[in-house]
Parts: C-alpha cells; sequence; structure tokens
C-alpha cells in the first residue's frame, strides 16, 4: 500500500493521495499523521487557487508544490508497515434511516469529525452543495472543558459560526447557527450537563422541515430516545430511549430496549439491519 501511495505521489496525483492518506490516518487513529495531512490538504489547496490566479512565477509555483510533496513523501515513511487497503480499516460511521420519510441521521462515535464533499470525510455531502470544499472544516470535542470546537481547513467559500466567518478554531456554543460555504446551515445541539455529551449539527430545510442530524460521540454508546443528549428521531415520542447504539472494540451495537420487549437485546451491525418499533422501521447501516 505504502508503495501505491509512492506511485500516487511521482504520476502527481496529489489530491487522490492526500484522500486517501487523510481517510487512513483518522480512522488508524494516527493522529499527529493526520494532522499534518490536513496542513499539506490545506496547503496544496493555496497552491492549486494560486496557480489558478498566475500570482506567482513558475519557479516559485515549483518550489511550493517541491515541499508538499517532500511532507507527503514523510508522511507516507511514517506508516506502519502493515498498512492494509481501506477495506481493512473498521468505519465508525453509522447512518439511520426512518423508511419511507426524507431523514437520516450519521453518527461518529470519537472526538473528531471532517466535513465535507470528500466520500472519505466522517460527515460527506458529496451528492450536492458544490461550493463545499473535499475537506471543509472539523469538528474537536474537548473533554477537559466540555466542548466542541470547529475549525475551517482552508476551505475555498468558507466556515462560518452565526453569520461570521472562521479563521481559527472556535467554541460552539449551544443553538449556535453553522454553515459551510454559502447554503449549507445547521443548527448545533448540546447538553453541557452531561460529561462527554453528544454534539449534534441538526439540518433543516427552507420550510421547517429537520431532514438530518450528524452526531459526534466521544462516549461509547449514544441512546435514541427523546432528550437532549439522546439521537432525536423524528416520529418517535417515547419519554425514554427505545434504544441506543454502542461502539466497543470498533464494532457497533444496537441495543434494543422498548416496553414490548423485556430486558435489552443487543444485536451487532455487520451491514445493515432493520428494526421495526410500532409504526415506523429504522433502516441502520455502516457506511
Amino acid at each position: 500500500m505504502k508503495e501505491r501511495f509512492r506511485e500516487l505521489l511521482t504520476k502527481g496525483k496529489t489530491q487522490e493521495l492526500l484522500d486517501l492518506l487523510l481517510d487512513i490516518t483518522k480512522k488508524r487513529g494516527l493522529n499527529l499523521l493526520f494532522e499534518e495531512t490536513l496542513l499539506q490538504s490545506a496547503k496544496y489547496s493555496e497552491y492549486i487557487k494560486t496557480r489558478l490566479r498566475g500570482t506567482l512565477k513558475v519557479e516559485d509555483l515549483n518550489v511550493s508544490i517541491s515541499k508538499i510533496n517532500e511532507a507527503l513523501l514523510y508522511i507516507i515513511n511514517q506508516l506502519p508497515d502493515e498498512i492494509g487497503t481501506n477495506k481493512n480499516i473498521p468505519n465508525k460511521i453509522v447512518q439511520i434511516i426512518i423508511q419511507g420519510h426524507a431523514f437520516e441521521a450519521n453518527v461518529v462515535f470519537g472526538d473528531l469529525a471532517t466535513l465535507g464533499r470528500s466520500p472519505y470525510c466522517d460527515f460527506s455531502f458529496q451528492k450536492s452543495y458544490k461550493d463545499i470544499s473535499n475537506w471543509h472544516a472539523k469538528i474537536k470535542y474537548y473533554q477537559e472543558r466540555n466542548e466542541f470546537q470547529i475549525e475551517d481547513l482552508d476551505s475555498t467559500n468558507g466556515t462560518y459560526l452565526n453569520g461570521e466567518k472562521i479563521y481559527s478554531p472556535r467554541k460552539i456554543k449551544f443553538d449556535s447557527m453553522v454553515r459551510l460555504g454559502s447554503y449549507l446551515e445547521f443548527h448545533f445541539k448540546q447538553d453541557n450537563s452531561d460529561i462527554h455529551s453528544v454534539g449534534t449539527l441538526v439540518y433543516y430545510s427552507k420550510e421547517g422541515k429537520e431532514l438530518g442530524r450528524y452526531c459526534l460521540v466521544p462516549k461509547s454508546y449514544i441512546k435514541i430516545g427523546n432528550s437532549l443528549n439522546h439521537l432525536k428521531l423524528p416520529l418517535i415520542n417515547h419519554e425514554t430511549s427505545i434504544g441506543a447504539l454502542s461502539c466497543i472494540d470498533k464494532r457497533i451495537y444496537f441495543v434494543e430496549h422498548t416496553e414490548k420487549i423485556k430486558g435489552k437485546m443487543s444485536k451487532e451491525i455487520i451491514n445493515q439491519e432493520v428494526f421495526n418499533f410500532e409504526s415506523i422501521s429504522l433502516q441502520i447501516k455502516i457506511i
């Protein structure tokens, strides 16, 4: 695999290489290499914009891309020798769809989530919103302060917090408005009274109908129900949770608990499962 990365670098397929490195270092938990790759991704985006503007001499552009390539080669050389293909990397992103309704929820277990059009982002918006960059922004949870911060990843059209364009990491407060580019806007939800609380970006239609939720879960589970710290789904009116998603040893489980089922039943989600609750069906899958 490392030889494949070097081949991409030699052939000048820098964006493809960056996407693969970001994906692998993120999901393998290679945090320092992930952060360094993010930095080089930002530098490469700036290199492309500068080249298109024609504001630098060819010699200066060559120096710029040469430094980026040197940094990428260093990252490749630092990867573990046993690094495998993308298929061998456990994916911890869970998608929930209410069948028959225009709604989906995406859940990431961990303290960091990337947002953008790249299919390798944790929260990917590749189907639409062309003004969003491949790697647009990231959200990170800080346990010592029980807070979430958002950071722009040198995107082309910017990241905005309550209408203000951000240039450095910024704390996201309850009910803040987060916007990626010109149009994609979310309301941020968090229960500040709960340590390891879930950070949720809620997406609404122009008519005010909730269409989706994007949840970053710093702890190993998230309940599905009706409280602020639950994964709230439309049409579920239970005062208590109907179950929970749990991440144990990089495996995803659905723990079912309803009034009709005495006790709890746990089922591992290998690829996709459907669970029925009264009049609704939840399709839960790993993406």
